[in-house]
Order: structure tokens, then sequence, then C-alpha cells
């Protein structure tokens, strides 16, 4: 897991899947300062 995976993330799980992770990631980590940018994308598919 972790940066290898993130390019394929969108293609496994689909659009609606990365934006509840990155809202899952929000809401446990507000300032984003637990692993920014490894897996989930900073900005939206």
């Amino acid at each position: 897991m972790g940066s290898e995976h993130s390019p394929y993330l969108g293609m496994e799980i689909g659009d609606l899947g990365v934006k509840v992770l990155r809202g899952i990631k929000e809401a446990l980590d507000p300032c984003g300062i637990m692993n920014p940018g490894k897996l989930i994308p900073t900005t939206a598919p």
C-alpha cells in the first residue's frame, strides 16, 4: 500500500470510492499531517 498503490486506486475502487476515502481521511486528519498524498490523492478525481 501507499505511494506504489496510489496510481491504481481509482481504477480499483472508482471515483466514488476515492471520494469516500478522502472524506474519511479528512474527518480523521483535518490538518492533513498523517502521510499526506501517500495513498489517497490530494486532488479530486
